[in-house]
């Protein structure tokens, strides 16, 4: 609706189908993320890791309706995330979390760009996220939550947590915490919710492109056969 209001009927089309091919990047991304960690944790070879991307893929469509009751279940998972990189990370390096050099350095524009691309990146995933509230005053205190908050808390977190182990690995040591299990449950839970969200995303610019293309095509549940989200036609 932005875009159509913005660039006209025929103009919104490029905008919607960048972001819906953009949603379907990183629907795919998810997936491949979760079973990086599952291959970082057990090894495998890399037919196994394909075959087991297809089939979380296939979960992924699967189970759309159960994306409100995953988010739900992402809030544990993040405190649980926040609490490790203290407990086991940051704490124990006192200062050093703040006056330690990067092992390996980078400069300042890579790091900028790079944190200001994951709040362009996330605010494609807007209209997903607030698409529950029931007004404005709900809507602009969710986004402040889940950007301002929730996103930055964790880049912060993420800095303070490289900085007091210089050289740690993309995982931050936790591919050898309790044998990787709590790595594992924390991927598949927080992967697999942003996930469905990127689905929803992809599919709501799809049916508005392409006229033929419809919700239940896009997201079905198999047991009824309708699509099993909220989500509605929008005509551009």
């Amino acid at each position: 609706m932005v875009a159509k209001a913005t660039f006209g009927q025929k103009g919104a089309v490029l905008p919607a189908l960048l972001m819906a091919v953009l949603g379907n990047f990183w629907f795919a991304y998810n997936a491949w993320m979760l079973i990086d960690v599952c291959y970082t944790v057990f090894g495998g070879s890399a037919v196994a890791r394909c075959l087991i991307l297809v089939n979380i893929c296939w979960l992924g469509i699967l189970a759309y309706k159960y994306m409100v009751g995953l988010g739900r279940a992402v809030v544990p998972v993040v405190i649980f995330l926040a609490a490790y990189f203290l407990v086991r990370l940051i704490i124990p390096a006192g200062r050093g979390a703040v006056d330690s050099v990067a092992s390996n350095a980078r400069p300042f524009i890579v790091a900028f760009s790079t944190a200001f691309g994951t709040f362009v990146v996330s605010g494609t995933m807007t209209g997903d996220i607030v698409r529950f509230c029931k007004g404005t005053k709900d809507t602009i205190i969710v986004t402040i939550f889940a950007f301002f908050v929730g996103n930055s808390g964790s880049l912060i977190l993420g800095v303070l947590a490289s900085a007091a182990v210089p050289g740690i690995d993309q995982y931050f040591g936790m591919a050898l915490f309790l044998g990787g299990i709590p790595l594992i449950i924390c991927a598949g839970i927080s992967q697999w919710s942003t996930a469905s969200s990127c689905l929803y995303n992809a599919v709501s610019g799809y049916t508005n492109i392409f006229k033929n293309v419809t919700w239940k095509k896009g997201g079905c549940d198999r047991r009824r056969g309708r699509f099993s989200g909220s989500g509605q036609r929008i005509y551009l």
